[in-house]
C-alpha cells in the first residue's frame, strides 16, 4: 500500500502572572465560558506534526511519512447576541506544509515561496491563503451555523492556478479535507468544546463527546478538570481515548472501501485567558494505533501526532511582517482587543 499525503489522516481535527505570597485566593466556581466582544480579534497558530508508520511485512521495513502542517487563522467577533454567541469572521492568513516519505519529500510555507506545482498537496494547501467563513459560536463553544465555505471552495477550485486532469483529483480531495464544511465544524467544535456545561472549582472534572477531523472516523471522549487558577489564565488538564464510531468501521478512500480498527489517546494542557474565555494555548499528543483492511491487505498503521495552537497578537503576523519562528510562543498577546 502506498502512502498519499494528501489522504493522511490530519488528527486533528488544531488549541498569566503566577501568584506569589499573599495572593488572593482562586474564587471557589469558576465561569469557564466565552465572553465575546465585538471587534475583538484574534489570530491562532495552528500546529501539527503527524508520524505515520507502516510496516511492510513480517521482515520488511516499516514505511514512514512524516507531515507537519501549520495554519494562521484569523478570527473576528462581528456580531455578539443577547444571549452571548458571537458571529466570527474567519480567514487563513498563511499556510506552511512539509512532508518526507518514501519517495517524497517537500516544503512549502506561504509567508516565503511561490507554490510548488509539482506537488498536488502544495498547491492545495497554498490555495487556502485568503479562505475565509463565518461561524456562530455560543459563549459555551457550541458551534452553530457555518457559512460561505461552499462559496469560497468553489472559488479556488476556479482559480487558473489549480492543475487539470489526473493531478486534480488529489488536490480536491485535500481541499475536500481540509475545507469542508464537515471538516471545519469537526476541527471548531474540538476547538471549543472544552468549555463545561457549568461553573467548576479547581480539580472539578466533567466529560464531552466530539468527532475528530481524520480520514477515518472516530471519536474522542474527554474528561477534563480545571487544576489551576492564576493571575489571569486558568489551565485545564484533559485526557481523551480514541475509538471508532460505532455506526462506521468502512470508509472510501480513492475509490477503495477500508475497513479499519483504530483505538488510541489523547492528552491536552489547555490555557485560557480568564477576561475572554479565549485559548492562549493548547498543547496535545495523541497515538493511534491498529490496522487497516483492503483489498491490498491487512496492514498495520501507527499515527502520532503533537500539536500546539497559540494565540499571538495580530500585528505580529501582518503579512510583511512574518517569518517561521517570529512568534515567541510564551507570549500571547492579552493586552490585544480580544480582551486577554
Amino acid at each position: 500500500m502506498t502512502i498519499r499525503p494528501w489522504l493522511l489522516p490530519l488528527l486533528f481535527v488544531a488549541l498569566g502572572a503566577v501568584g506569589g505570597c499573599g495572593a488572593p485566593e482562586p474564587p471557589a466556581m469558576v465561569p469557564l465560558e466565552l465572553t465575546w466582544t465585538k471587534g475583538q480579534e484574534r489570530v491562532q497558530r495552528v500546529l501539527s506534526k503527524q508520524s505515520v508508520q507502516q510496516p511492510t511485512g513480517p521482515s520488511g521495513p516499516t514505511l514512514t511519512m512524516e507531515q507537519t502542517l501549520e495554519k494562521g487563522i484569523r478570527f473576528e467577533v462581528t456580531e455578539v447576541s443577547d444571549t452571548g454567541t458571537a458571529t466570527l469572521d474567519v480567514r487563513y492568513d498563511w499556510v506552511r506544509v512539509e512532508v518526507k516519505g518514501p519517495g517524497i519529500q517537500f516544503a512549502y510555507d506561504s509567508r516565503e515561496s511561490e507554490v510548488d506545482d509539482r506537488s498536488p498537496m502544495a498547491l492545495a494547501i497554498g490555495s487556502l491563503v485568503g479562505a475565509e467563513f463565518t461561524a456562530r459560536v455560543e459563549k459555551n463553544g457550541t458551534v452553530g451555523k457555518i457559512t460561505g465555505v461552499t462559496e469560497t471552495l468553489a472559488k479556488i477550485l476556479a482559480k487558473d492556478t489549480l492543475p487539470t486532469g489526473e493531478m486534480r483529483r488529489p488536490v480536491e480531495q485535500s481541499l475536500g479535507q481540509h475545507f469542508s464544511e464537515k471538516s471545519i465544524r469537526r476541527a471548531l467544535t474540538a476547538m471549543f468544546s472544552i468549555y463545561p456545561t457549568k461553573p467548576v472549582a479547581v480539580n472539578e472534572t466533567w466529560t464531552d463527546e466530539f468527532e475528530l477531523d481524520s480520514e477515518f472516523p472516530l471519536t474522542g471522549r474527554r474528561t477534563s478538570k480545571l487544576t489551576k487558577v492564576e493571575g489571569k489564565r486558568w489551565t485545564i488538564e484533559a485526557n481523551t481515548s480514541v475509538e471508532p464510531r460505532a455506526e462506521a468501521t468502512v470508509v472510501n478512500l480513492a475509490g477503495m472501501p477500508v475497513e479499519y480498527n483504530l483505538q488510541g489517546y489523547q492528552l491536552d494542557t489547555i490555557e485560557l485567558d480568564a477576561t475572554s474565555g479565549w485559548v492562549l494555548r493548547f498543547q496535545g499528543e495523541q497515538k493511534i494505533t491498529g490496522r487497516t483492511q483492503s483489498a491490498a491487505g491487512e496492514i498495520p498503521i501507527t499515527v502520532e501526532t503533537v500539536f500546539e495552537v497559540e494565540t499571538v497578537a495580530p500585528e505580529e503576523v501582518a503579512p510583511d511582517n512574518v517569518a517561521p519562528g517570529n512568534v515567541d510562543p510564551g507570549k500571547p498577546a492579552e493586552s490585544s482587543p480580544a480582551g486577554g
